[in-house]
């Protein structure tokens, strides 16, 4: 798992629950005193653990506190990676490109991270379909960054999501729609 998405976490769960609380989250996890460097990879076990034990101390359920992270992390996206987008894009545009502009200097930045592969597809002028397939399932992620880049935009987006590795598709499948 890529550092930034580890620094990011931490992040999310002290901004979202109080300070304070990521240290409980490292304690229930076992990892205390655990720090994070964004430019490091760290194991998908650790990330799995730390959201296990954030979904406990929040008592929040994965998927609400998933897709909520992807949505706080994009700020936090946009200024690391910003400069590898084009200024004229919107949120279909930088969906239809992360493979291309963010994962691709992930992969090139931090050897043994492994951002998952995306597959996009422009399907009309005001719609992105996504094929996401990654053993870490992380998919609510997902459908949080994009609403987080809706967000950003100033744009209304609609999230539908046919075919989903949590219940039991090969991939997941994400549609995403811009309004208005």
């Amino acid at each position: 798992m890529h550092g930034f998405f580890m620094v990011q976490f931490q992040r999310f769960v002290n901004d979202r629950f109080g300070a304070g609380t990521w240290e409980q989250v490292q304690q229930t996890a076992g990892l205390p005193g655990k720090s994070y460097v964004a430019v490091e990879a760290y194991s998908d076990e650790e990330l799995g653990r730390l959201v296990a034990a954030a979904r406990q101390v929040s008592k929040t359920p994965s998927d609400v506190l998933l897709e909520s992270f992807g949505e706080a992390m994009v700020p936090g996206l946009i200024e690391s990676y910003g400069g590898d987008l084009d200024p004229a894009w919107t949120t279909l545009d930088v969906i239809l490109n992360t493979e291309a502009t963010m994962h691709t200097v992930v992969r090139r930045q931090s050897p043994g991270s492994s951002p998952p592969p995306l597959r996009a597809s422009r399907t009309s002028a005001t719609e992105v379909r996504v094929s996401y397939a990654s053993p870490r399932r992380l998919c609510t992620v997902a459908r949080g960054i994009c609403r987080g880049l809706g967000r950003h935009f100033g744009e209304t987006i609609e999230i539908e999501e046919p075919a989903c590795m949590l219940r039991g598709g090969r991939t997941c499948e994400i549609i995403v729609r811009r309004r208005g």
